[in-house]
C-alpha cells in the first residue's frame, strides 16, 4: 500500500477521533482545507514538513503509522489461514506460536 495512501487515512481517522474539522485543522497546520482534504484522499503529496506538523498537532507516531498498516495486512492473512484449518490443526498452530513467543524472549 502507498505510504502516502496509508498516512492520509491515518491523519483523516485522528482528525475525526479528535473531532477537528478540515478546516480547523487546516488552518493550525498553515495550509488550505482543500489541500488537507486532497492529503486525506492521496490526490495530493504534502511536503514532510507539513506531515510532520500534521503528526505533532494530531499526536501521530508516523513511525508506526505503516508497521500497523502491515499487522492488519497479516491480521487477514492469518484469518484466511484459521478458516482453513481443523480444531487439531488450530490447536496446533497455537502451541506452535507460543512456543516462538517463549523462545524469541531468550
Amino acid at each position: 500500500m502507498d505510504i502516502y495512501k496509508i498516512l492520509g487515512k491515518r491523519i483523516r481517522e485522528e482528525r475525526k477521533r479528535l473531532n477537528l474539522t478540515q478546516e480547523e485543522l487546516a488552518e493550525r497546520v498553515g495550509i488550505s482545507p482543500k489541500f488537507l482534504s486532497d492529503i486525506e484522499r492521496n490526490r495530493k503529496k504534502a511536503s514532510l514538513q507539513t506531515f510532520f506538523k500534521l503528526s505533532q498537532i494530531l499526536k501521530l507516531n508516523i513511525e508506526n503509522i505503516s508497521a500497523k498498516t502491515e499487522k492488519k495486512k497479516y491480521s487477514s492473512k492469518f484469518s484466511w489461514i484459521l478458516d482453513n484449518l481443523s480444531q487439531e490443526e488450530c490447536e496446533i498452530l497455537l502451541k506452535i506460536i507460543k512456543l516462538i513467543q517463549k523462545y524469541k524472549k531468550i
